[in-house]
């Protein structure tokens, strides 16, 4: 009898003890009132990497923090800043070496529909790959992924934060929460989007720049709109004032 009780109890711990190591890991708290334009058409989340709560709420927090650079002067927001459509408005970007990068930082709007391949190379497939290499890229923020994992496992917050989010602090975690973070980035009520939903009438300058960035002005030139465009026509400020309103975030 004493046996068979210990056998029982053994087990009720056992299970017990699953259950608290599978809620501390695996969050079920899914973003709430999150909604996707419909007419942007389908999009997909990694099945290892569902959109949660605690995920994004990491995500933001690491993408605003200089922790991420070597010198703790930059962060992704450095060079992805909202009121510039998360770009940096630069030729060339500028890191951690301040030696001027080969390009310039890209737009993380609206990531979760279209880019199958990120950079300006396209030479990664997903969000998260993307996530670690301005990290540990030397020109850009220089950090050595083991002893950002130290960072931030001394930091009480995040190893709060990361517990609630994955359980634990690691690479790949943390790319997760940039990644999750990113496709939260969604522009769908700049003027064009009301202008496409017949909300509104663009002005004579927008509609401009609108056929200019549509088309190519000259009809006997087979290309396509947009820069060449512009600079064949001459009519940039029209093009550019479009474009921007397009991109905008709308805080």
């Amino acid at each position: 009898m004493k046996i068979a009780i210990i056998v029982v109890a053994t087990a009720v711990l056992l299970i017990a003890s699953t259950v608290y190591t599978l809620q501390d890991k695996k969050p079920a708290t899914h973003l709430v009132e999150f909604t996707a334009p419909f007419v942007f058409g389908r999009f997909s989340v990694p099945e290892n990497n569902p959109l949660t709560q605690e995920s994004v709420r990491l995500g933001r927090r690491l993408f605003y923090d200089p922790i991420l650079s070597s010198n703790n002067k930059v962060s992704c927001a450095t060079c992805h800043k909202q009121a510039l459509a998360f770009t940096d408005g630069l030729k060339t970007s500028v890191g951690v070496s301040g030696i001027p990068l080969d390009f310039n930082a890209m737009s993380l709007v609206n990531l979760m529909w279209g880019p199958r391949h990120f950079f300006w190379d396209g030479r990664v497939s997903s969000l998260e790959e993307q996530a670690i290499h301005p990290i540990t890229h030397v020109d850009e923020m220089a950090h050595n992924i083991e002893s950002l994992i130290v960072d931030l496992n001394n930091d009480e917050t995040y190893n709060k934060l990361f517990k609630q989010a994955f359980g634990n602090v690691s690479q790949q975690n943390i790319a997760k929460a940039l990644a999750n973070f990113q496709r939260t980035l969604i522009s769908a009520n700049s003027r064009y989007d009301q202008y496409l939903r017949g909300e509104i009438s663009l002005t004579a300058n927008e509609e401009q720049g609108r056929k200019l960035f549509m088309a190519h002005p000259d009809t006997k030139v087979v290309l396509r709109g947009g820069i060449a465009s512009i600079v064949i026509a001459n009519f940039s400020l029209a093009a550019l004032a479009l474009r921007l309103m397009a991109l905008a975030i709308m805080a």
